[in-house]
């Protein structure tokens, strides 16, 4: 049985006489909103975009009064992100397999959403003033 139940399983579950939610209908109905395309890129996206303020604000740790415990805190970030990236994905893969492109593909989006943003941002802060 797949762990991704179609829709109206809960439904049925109760309609069969049980009266009550059982913990597997909860979570085929999870797994059913997850597997949404548009619940996934949703998702995706939120998370390409906090993995990437993540990235930012680790950055403001490196100061030029201790560069080497800056740079080893930045180190230990990066890791981070890419340890809860390839988890997201690994579960994604696992238990929600239909939902995996839109997540994927709204992850990927998320990073380059906010790249962008960081360089029109670095683009204005370097810009040279006209008088």
């Amino acid at each position: 049985m797949s762990a991704v139940m179609g829709p109206g399983t809960l439904s049925r579950g109760i309609a069969k006489g049980s009266g009550k939610l059982s913990a597997s209908n909860a979570i085929g109905t999870a797994g059913a909103v997850l597997a949404n395309p548009i619940v996934a890129g949703l998702l995706g996206l939120g998370l390409g975009i906090g993995l990437l303020l993540f990235s930012r604000a680790s950055a403001r740790m490196m100061t030029p009064e201790d560069p080497e415990i800056g740079f080893a805190r930045v180190a230990v970030a990066l890791v981070i992100r890419m340890g809860i990236a390839v988890v997201t994905l690994l579960s994604y893969y696992l238990w929600i397999r239909p939902g995996l492109v839109p997540f994927g593909v709204g992850l990927v989006i998320g990073f380059f959403v906010m790249i962008v943003v960081e360089l029109f941002t670095l683009g204005r802060r370097s810009a040279p003033t006209v008088r």
